[in-house]
């Protein structure tokens, strides 16, 4: 339930036209898509679309599995600008997961380290900001690409009390055009019994749920994992473009992706065995490798040759000297601190800031729950309830066999426990009795429930 940009909502209550300039934007940018090459200034910000406002800024940010003995990632730092598709790279086992997690808040274990928005020490309205896209989607397969949209924007964000339910629906569509789905939109996610949509467009999908709420910045977790090398490439291209369309920043953890792929991030971030060896962009990172003395080789994927010369046990190795270079170089970590350092000092719009923005444009529309603003949670409980009990029913409903199944089982399990304690009530020791009654009863109804 949500209305990313209030002139479509304007457009579509007045008048139900779809062709509203936000509309006309993202036919656009659907066709700019042809152009999305890696190169600078491919795509053009567009200001009709553009929202992202948030810089990312980590410093010495570390983990360690047990303090004082194994290390998973040496203190590490960085800054991401607004519209700025990152990729951290590195073996099987560099840590980029575990510094993804970090910056996406998603660490539950101790670590060490800042994480700033922008300039500004995180606080627990972050993941009202951010959307993480895991490596496996999940996803009910029998709901369908509109409707995991809508359901996923009505538990993050509020929506004006003028605004009708197909209005809304019109401005997720544009939304799912954004990401190239609006075809699918009313198929099935699917899954290994369901058909339904591709890997490809599974992953488009968490893109659209972010996208659809508003989110400064996305975490994508392998997002190219188990696709094929078109899919993958289809998958990242679409992430540069909304990076560049609107402004928002995509941090994305990947293992090796071909050259076609590659160049399509701004910056790169390369780790092995849980330290940095690069942290720059994504151009200029030949020209460190043969500052380094280890230029790439002609007709060699730049990505393949990085990695192998930063993976422990191969026979290119030089893990120990390219560590020791980006400590000692002045475009490794010396750069990298001096640019932190200068952007931590600058002053920009606060977390809560950025959310009353968007609550003010929304604002003009009819009548908004005040502003959550001291709560991880852009929604009240009544309605997050309301919306997870509906949505409950309607796989129920939808799933009339999986429905009459349980049914079946439940009569079967009544009668075999009524025949197994039938009498139960009678003679001298009925209470005691009784007493193991009720205790399979519970166990009965705690297992189906675990089911």
């Amino acid at each position: 339930e949500v209305i990313q940009s209030p002139k479509i909502m304007e457009a579509a209550q007045k008048a139900g036209d779809r062709a509203v300039p936000e509309s006309s934007a993202v036919e656009s940018l659907c066709k700019d898509l042809d152009f999305v090459t890696g190169e600078s200034g491919d795509v053009q910000l567009d200001p009709t679309l553009a929202y992202g406002a948030a810089a990312l800024t980590f410093k010495d940010v570390s983990f360690e599995l047990l303090p004082g003995r194994e290390r998973i990632l040496s203190p590490c730092s960085g800054h991401f600008e607004p519209g700025t598709l990152v990729a951290l790279m590195g073996p099987s086992g560099s840590g980029k997961t575990t510094l993804l997690d970090i910056l996406a808040g998603k660490k539950t274990s101790p670590y060490t380290g800042q994480v700033h928005l922008n300039g500004l020490p995180r606080n627990e309205l972050f993941p009202r900001l951010t959307s993480y896209v895991p490596q496996d989607d999940m996803m009910f397969p029998t709901v369908t690409v509109k409707e995991q949209v809508m359901f996923h924007t009505a538990l993050k964000t509020e929506v004006p009390s003028t605004v009708r339910r197909e209005d809304w629906a019109k401005t997720i569509e544009l939304q799912l055009r954004a990401v190239g789905l609006e075809e699918v939109q009313n198929s099935l996610i699917g899954s290994d019994v369901v058909r339904g949509i591709s890997g490809g467009q599974r992953r488009r999908v968490s893109l659209a749920c972010g996208l659809a709420t508003g989110a400064q910045i996305f975490f994508c977790d392998e997002p190219t994992s188990g696709l094929s090398a078109t899919d993958a490439e289809q998958c990242v291209r679409y992430m540069r473009l909304l990076c560049k369309k609107y402004g928002v920043s995509t941090v994305v953890a990947i293992h090796q992706p071909r050259q076609e792929v590659a160049v399509l991030f701004d910056h790169l971030l390369l780790l092995t065995s849980g330290d940095v060896v690069y942290n720059g962009k994504m151009t200029e990172a030949r020209r460190y490798w043969s500052d380094a003395g280890f230029p790439v080789p002609d007709l060699v994927s730049p990505t393949d040759y990085f990695l192998d010369l930063v993976t422990p046990g191969t026979l290119d190795s030089q893990v120990d000297l390219f560590r020791e270079f980006y400590q000692t170089s002045p475009k490794g970590k010396a750069s990298v601190d001096e640019l932190v350092d200068r952007e931590l000092c600058k002053a920009a719009l606060t977390a809560e800031e950025l959310l009353e923005a968007r609550h003010r444009r929304l604002s003009q529309f009819g009548d908004m729950p005040p502003l959550r603003s001291h709560s991880i949670y852009g929604v009240r409980f009544q309605k997050q309830l309301q919306k997870v009990f509906c949505r409950q029913v309607r796989l129920l409903l939808r799933d009339q066999q999986g429905v009459l199944t349980e049914i079946l089982v439940a009569m079967v399990q009544a009668l075999v426990v009524g025949a197994a304690y039938i009498g139960i009530g009678k003679g001298e020791d009925a209470g005691y009795h009784q007493v193991g009654f009720y205790f399979m009863l519970v166990m009965t109804c705690a297992l189906s429930g675990i089911k």
